[in-house]
C-alpha cells in the first residue's frame, strides 16, 4: 500500500524514501505525490479495471519507445531507461518519464539521471493536465535536455519538442504512421509505425494537445 508523506523532503531524501514505496511516487513542490498504484488492491478496483485497456496501450508504447531506441542507441554512450529511473527537474522536483535517455557513464547504484538527453511521457486520462502544462514546463527548463516527446495512447498524435542549435525549442506534431522524427544529439529515430506497433488505435478525432509556449 502507498504510504501518506507530507513531510517536505530533498530530491535526495525523496530518492532514498521511494525506494521502500510499493506505488509510484514523484516529487512535487518537495511533497511526495502518487504517481499510480501498483498494489494488488489498486488494480483491483473498479476503477483499475476500467483503465486496464488503456494501462495496457501506456505499457506497449513505453515498451516499444525503449526497445526501439536501445537497439539504435547500442554502441553509443546513451542508453534508454523506463520509468524507474527518476529526472530531478528542480531541488524539488523529482519526475519518472515512461522513458529517459541518459549519457551518462554507467555508474552501479545510480537512483537518478545524471545526463538526461531526452524524456518520453505518454498521456493518460488522470494525469493529462499535469502532463501537458506542469511537467512538461518543468522539462522546457531542464538545461540538459534536448529532445520531449508527447504522446496520446489511443490515437497517433505525438508532439515532439526539439532543442535546436540556438538553444530554441521547436515543436512539431506528428500524426501519420509513417511519420518519423529523430532524437537530438543522438543518431537515433523513431517512427509513430514503430511507437504504437501492437497497439489498438481509436478512430475518434484528434485530441487537441495544448501546450504552453517555451
Amino acid at each position: 500500500m502507498a504510504q501518506p508523506q507530507s513531510k517536505r523532503m530533498t530530491a535526495d531524501e525523496f530518492l532514498m524514501w521511494h525506494l521502500g514505496q510499493e506505488d509510484k511516487f514523484e516529487l512535487v513542490d518537495g511533497i511526495p505525490v502518487l504517481k499510480h498504484a501498483r498494489s494488488a488492491t489498486a488494480r483491483g478496483s473498479p476503477a483499475g479495471r476500467m483503465m486496464a485497456g488503456g494501462a495496457n496501450n501506456h505499457s506497449s508504447i513505453a515498451s516499444n519507445i525503449q526497445g526501439h531506441l536501445f537497439s539504435r542507441l547500442k554502441g553509443s554512450p546513451c542508453r534508454p531507461h523506463g520509468s524507474d529511473l527518476a529526472v530531478r527537474t528542480s531541488i524539488s522536483q523529482v519526475r519518472y518519464p515512461e522513458v529517459t535517455i541518459d549519457c551518462a557513464p554507467p555508474t552501479r547504484g545510480v537512483l537518478e539521471a545524471i545526463n538526461p538527453i531526452a524524456v518520453f511521457e505518454v498521456l493518460s486520462r488522470t494525469t493529462r493536465p499535469n502532463d501537458l502544462q506542469v511537467k512538461l514546463l518543468e522539462y522546457l527548463r531542464h538545461p540538459n535536455l534536448k529532445t520531449i516527446v508527447i504522446v496520446e495512447p489511443e490515437i497517433a498524435d505525438v508532439v515532439v519538442h526539439a532543442r535546436d542549435t540556438g538553444g530554441q525549442w521547436q515543436t512539431e506534431r506528428l500524426r501519420s504512421l509513417d511519420d518519423k522524427f529523430a532524437i537530438q544529439d543522438t543518431e537515433a529515430w523513431l517512427t509513430l509505425a514503430e511507437i504504437y506497433d501492437g497497439v489498438t488505435l481509436d478512430d475518434s478525432p484528434t485530441v487537441d494537445l495544448a501546450r504552453p509556449a517555451p
